[in-house]
């Protein structure tokens, strides 16, 4: 199965979500015997489901560094970006995956710019 950065990332925070409702789970019944099985149940699971976000953000992290062409070496390939059909035809040379990672840089880029613009 291929996953997108976007599906990864939604992924990584419901394992998140899930984990600490485990943790809050198990820190209202950890000291009650009664539920001493299903605080050990809890205590495995999160260890699993810890491992399994660990790896996932790994993977993610993997890919995050792939090498993006950059618009030079596309340049290189066919005409010079001067117009935005141009850059749509050079966007278009990237795989999925590289153009999320775009549209994800540039989201925070421009977040950025306005979190400066806001201070």
């Amino acid at each position: 199965m291929n996953l997108s950065f976007k599906d990864t990332k939604f992924i990584i925070e419901a394992l998140n979500h899930l984990i600490n409702t485990y943790n809050k789970r198990l820190s209202e019944i950890e000291d009650l015997e009664e539920y001493e099985d299903e605080a050990s149940e809890l205590g495995n699971d999160t260890l699993f489901l810890e491992s399994l976000q660990t790896e996932i953000e790994k993977t993610l992290s993997n890919h995050n560094n792939l090498s993006l062409p950059t618009f030079s070496n596309l340049n290189h390939q066919q005409e010079k970006i001067t117009s935005p059909d141009s850059l749509m035809n050079s966007v278009l040379q990237l795989s999925i995956h590289q153009r999320l990672l775009l549209l994800e840089a540039i989201s925070e880029s421009i977040r950025n710019d306005n979190n400066l613009k806001a201070s």
